[in-house]
């Protein structure tokens, strides 16, 4: 099996899991608190937003690979995350 063969297979699977973690249901996590947290590789960044629940335990929410952590990028991405919301988010992701 060639390189590229084996590239290709591991690029699909990130992509489907990748697809299947940003499309949960957030709806029945009990979301207490919502914080972003941006990581930069290269010369892109990963952002990660992280819920918390009342008892303390971490949930990743989503991700989004970006150039840059600015308003462009993020406001869609906390949009799509209110669209799937957890139950807790009582309006859209940053308006209460």
């Amino acid at each position: 099996m060639s390189s590229s063969t084996v590239s290709r297979s591991v690029t699909q699977a990130r992509a489907k899991q990748r697809q299947t973690l940003q499309a949960r249901d957030l709806r029945e996590l009990d979301i207490v608190a919502v914080f972003l947290d941006g990581k930069t590789f290269a010369d892109m960044t990963m952002v990660v937003a992280v819920g918390i629940t009342l008892t303390g335990e971490k949930h990743i929410l989503g991700f989004v690979e970006t150039g840059t952590e600015n308003e462009t990028v993020l406001t869609p991405f906390l949009q799509d995350l209110g669209e799937a919301r957890p139950r807790s988010f009582t309006g859209p992701v940053g308006h209460p």
